[in-house]
């Protein structure tokens, strides 16, 4: 079994994204996105856990992407 992927846009992931848009800028979600692609720990190949788009878009998480701070 894979990782999951994201399938639906669902009421509560177009908020934390609406979130996220109204406060970062496109720049911002390229560093977090290569951030993340750069990162085995958010892709999880250090262990079992690894970064979903769920949490990625959480605010507190987003920021902590940004910041390189997750763990890496």
């Amino acid at each position: 079994m894979g990782k999951p992927k994201v399938r639906d846009i669902t009421p509560e992931r177009r908020q934390l994204l609406k979130a996220r848009i109204a406060q970062y800028s496109i720049d911002d979600f390229v560093t977090v996105f290569g951030n993340i692609r750069g990162s085995p720990f958010l892709r999880g190949d250090t262990g079992k856990h690894f970064c979903t788009f769920d949490w990625a878009m959480k605010k507190a998480n987003f920021q902590k992407i940004i910041e390189g701070n997750y763990g890496d």
